[in-house]
């Protein structure tokens, strides 16, 4: 019993390191000079904000005590839009990323932009698993900008590239992509990841192997040798779609699912126990 809580034990720290999730989404953490941590000001400037007074409208964070406003530190020429980063790893294949803000430019031609790009290191180099490049909307009423938290919301099922789960994640914010001042501010709050709609909390990380992968009529499944426990397996198509749950009670020992009868594409598979679960992704190609 003791041996088991001890596995159990490393297996929820591995986990946990493995799949880090965004660091400071909220931007409530600094360090003692005030600076925001876990975030690279590549250009302009990233201020920690408790509060706005636009006339008579408070603005305050969406989530916690703080948010962050992201602006140009040059005015006026030479011109550089505001640019922030983070690179950390990441052993997920989110649904989506969210964040809330406020984007108020001087003219529409102007646009904040979010970039996101998981990769694996396959020994020489990174594959790229998925890319995204996405505008930040201005919301706006008529001419007007509402002084609101607005909610952008992208879900990633297109931008994967190909089955394999990344180790590192990076994220990059801009506030403008052409020329900006420091009147085009650019206010940022509680950015994070969605998972696919599985109904299961990761418990704990559920080691296995699958293979070929992409596989055609046939997926082997070998789960860790220390998995001393039943386990069910499903096939979940992206949008959340439950097409395979099997049942096993061989514990360690390998499964052989037919799959000739999925249609070929990219599926989640996920393998879960009573006390574990894992995930990855497989594709299917007649």
């Amino acid at each position: 019993m003791m041996f088991r809580t001890l596995l159990l034990f490393i297996l929820i720290s591995l986990h946990t390191a493995v799949c880090a999730q965004l660091l400071n989404p909220s931007f409530e953490q600094t360090d003692s000079s005030g600076v925001l941590v876990n975030w690279n000001v590549l250009q302009g400037k990233l201020t920690k904000l408790s509060a706005v007074q636009f006339g008579a409208v408070p603005f305050t964070a969406f989530e916690g005590n703080y948010f962050a406003l992201l602006q140009s530190d040059t005015f006026p020429l030479p011109i550089k839009a505001g640019f922030i980063s983070q690179s950390f790893a990441y052993a997920d294949t989110p649904k989506s990323i969210s964040l809330n803000n406020l984007y108020i430019p001087e003219n529409t031609s102007q646009h904040a932009r979010l970039k996101l790009l998981l990769t694996k290191w396959n020994g020489t180099s990174r594959d790229t698993v998925l890319f995204l490049n996405d505008t930040l909307p201005i919301i706006a009423d008529g001419t007007a900008i509402p002084i609101q938290w607005n909610t952008y919301s992208k879900t990633l099922t297109s931008f994967y590239h190909n089955q394999l789960l990344p180790d590192t994640a990076s994220i990059s914010i801009t506030n403008d992509e052409t020329q900006t001042g420091k009147s085009v501010r650019l206010y940022l709050d509680h950015i994070r990841f969605g998972k696919w709609p599985v109904g299961l909390a990761d418990h704990s990380l559920l080691n296995f192997q699958a293979f070929p992968n992409p596989a055609n009529e046939q997926l082997s499944i070998q789960p860790s040798t220390t998995l001393n426990e039943p386990y069910t397996i499903h096939i979940i198509t992206l949008s959340g779609q439950h097409l395979v749950s099997i049942r096993s009670d061989n514990t360690g020992e390998r499964f052989e699912l037919n799959t000739s009868q999925l249609p070929s594409g990219l599926y989640i598979l996920q393998l879960v126990s009573r006390s574990t679960v894992g995930r990855q992704l497989i594709t299917i190609q007649h």
